[in-house]
């Protein structure tokens, strides 16, 4: 997948379904405190990983989705 070259479209997808990811996961976190402070650093590593992984890095931007 580090090799594989994404459309604008794709990117976009990926992009808005990272973006929920991050929603539930902060949401879990601090609304209903379903998980611990821990597990929620350690989901947003693999979250930020990824998105050096692919590339798409700005996903954190509002602006982009």
């Amino acid at each position: 997948i580090k090799t594989a070259v994404l459309t604008s479209e794709q990117k976009s997808i990926l992009k808005q379904a990272i973006f929920l990811q991050i929603c539930d996961l902060q949401k879990s976190f601090y609304q209903d405190k379903k998980i611990s402070e821990r597990d929620y650093n350690e989901r947003f590593q693999k979250i930020d990983e990824l998105t050096e992984i692919l590339g798409i890095r700005d996903t954190y931007a509002y602006n982009d989705l």
